[in-house]
């Protein structure tokens, strides 16, 4: 984190003791980001199977049609669900109430069958 985040100012000197040397270090609030979105669906376990990458997030929140169904924390940066469903909803990867990012049906699903004849 210290690497790829921080900032170091310019080396000074405490004002009474010109001998020793302070580094300050400045954090910067990093966005929190979902990038690398897969996904996949298990025909035998009707289930969505949805991996990818997240940064500046700790925990993060499955929803489908606007319920809570897992939350699951980030690992080295990564996170996977394996969640159950039924039906054509919107699942949404969610970071407390901020929506990171959408997965629509015809992201993860076959179409819906449409009859255009019938006898």
């Amino acid at each position: 984190m210290k690497a790829r985040y921080a900032t170091t100012t310019t080396f000074d000197s405490v004002p009474n003791n010109p001998g020793e040397i302070i580094t300050v270090t400045e954090y910067l609030h990093v966005q929190p980001k979902i990038t690398n979105i897969t996904t996949n669906y298990s025909s035998q376990s009707h289930s969505l199977i949805l991996k990818g990458r997240a940064i500046g997030i700790e925990h993060l929140t499955l929803t489908y049609q606007g319920k809570t169904v897992r939350t699951v924390n980030v690992k080295s940066g990564q996170f996977k669900f394996v969640q159950q469903f039924k039906g054509y909803g919107d699942f949404k990867l969610m970071k407390g109430r901020q929506v990171l990012a959408t997965i629509p049906s015809q992201q993860y699903a076959t179409p819906k069958v449409k009859v255009t004849s019938a006898e």
